[in-house]
Parts: structure tokens; C-alpha cells; sequence
């Protein structure tokens, strides 16, 4: 009778001893709740082709931040939803990289912001038809020129922001690269 009261005692202190470092654990495990404050604008396409089509380039901007303000100054960032993915899969990157530069920035860094863009593909089944799939990557490619040549006017006019990046479509596979016709 004896050792088994000492054993329930022995089990108790144990129990407690485990359950108070659990709780002390969690105390420096908490998370942070993220808000997102959205802001979709569309950018109109200069290339003839893709101007009036049902696709559309979409900037995404976290208005929470003042410091992402139009017209974008940041390094630029593009999201290609998937099969029936939408354009709006790009907000919680986008918050969270736009929070994470925002923190950094309060504590003294120098970092400049993602301009975040993505494609508004109508949420097509582009998985189940080859054409489809080959209309949105062209469509991809002109916004990815586009992108380019918008960033390396603004680089040409700001000296200090320079991305050291560069996109020229003789890199992407023969069947992805834009047709002079344009789309079919």
C-alpha cells in the first residue's frame, strides 16, 4: 500500500513538472494574427494583341502599407495560378512580404518592397486542354516583356534601384515563345 501511494505521488510531481514546461513552451510559441487589406488594379497591356482579351494583368498592392504606392517602385513579382487557380491566390504572399519588408524597414533596414502582379486567367481548367494551356503561357510572356520593359524604364530613370535581373523571351522553349500573329 505504501509504494503504491509513493508511486502516485512520484506520478503527480512528474505530471506537474511536464505540464508546467509545456505551458512555458507555449507561452514563446504564440502567433502573430495577419490582416490582409486588398487592392487589385489592372494594368492595361500595351501589345495590341492582348489588350482587349479575357485575360488580364493584375497588380496587387496591400494598402495597409503606405509605402507601396503607385506607381510601383519595388523588384517585380509575378504569380501564375495554377489549373482553375484563381488571381487572388496572391494575397497572402504578397501581405506577408509586404508585412515582413514593413518590419524590417521599422527596424532600420534598407529593403524595398515585392511588386506583386498576377494573371487573371478566368479560373480555366487549362490542365484538361493543350490550347488553352498554350494561349495563357503566351499571354504569360507578353506580361513578362511588358514587366520588363516597365521596370527597365524605371531603372533607366532611378539610378540607385536596379534588380540585376533580366527576362529576354530567345531563353523560353520554342513552343512558349510569343507568336508574331498573336494568339489563335
Amino acid at each position: 500500500m505504501r509504494l503504491l501511494h509513493w508511486a502516485l505521488v512520484l506520478t503527480g510531481i512528474v505530471l506537474l513538472a511536464s505540464l508546467t514546461g509545456l505551458l512555458r513552451n507555449a507561452q514563446s510559441c504564440a502567433c502573430e494574427q495577419t490582416y490582409m487589406y486588398t487592392s487589385y488594379t489592372e494594368i492595361p497591356l500595351l501589345d495590341p494583341r492582348w489588350s482587349k482579351h479575357r485575360y488580364k494583368l493584375q497588380l496587387y498592392r496591400e494598402t495597409s502599407y503606405a509605402a507601396q504606392a503607385l506607381p510601383p517602385s519595388g523588384l517585380p513579382a509575378l504569380l501564375i495560378p495554377g489549373n482553375a487557380g484563381s488571381y487572388e491566390q496572391v494575397r497572402s504572399l504578397a501581405s506577408e512580404s509586404a508585412r515582413l519588408a514593413a518590419r524590417a524597414r521599422r527596424a532600420g533596414a534598407s529593403i524595398r518592397d515585392l511588386d506583386w502582379y498576377t494573371l487573371d486567367l478566368n479560373s480555366e481548367l487549362s490542365a484538361f486542354d493543350g490550347q488553352l494551356l498554350a494561349e495563357q503561357a503566351a499571354f504569360a510572356t507578353a506580361c513578362l516583356v511588358q514587366l520588363k520593359a516597365m521596370y527597365s524604364t524605371a531603372s533607366k530613370t532611378d539610378s540607385s534601384s536596379s534588380s540585376g535581373s533580366s527576362f529576354d523571351v530567345s531563353n523560353l522553349p520554342y513552343n512558349l515563345r510569343p507568336r508574331p500573329d498573336g494568339p489563335r
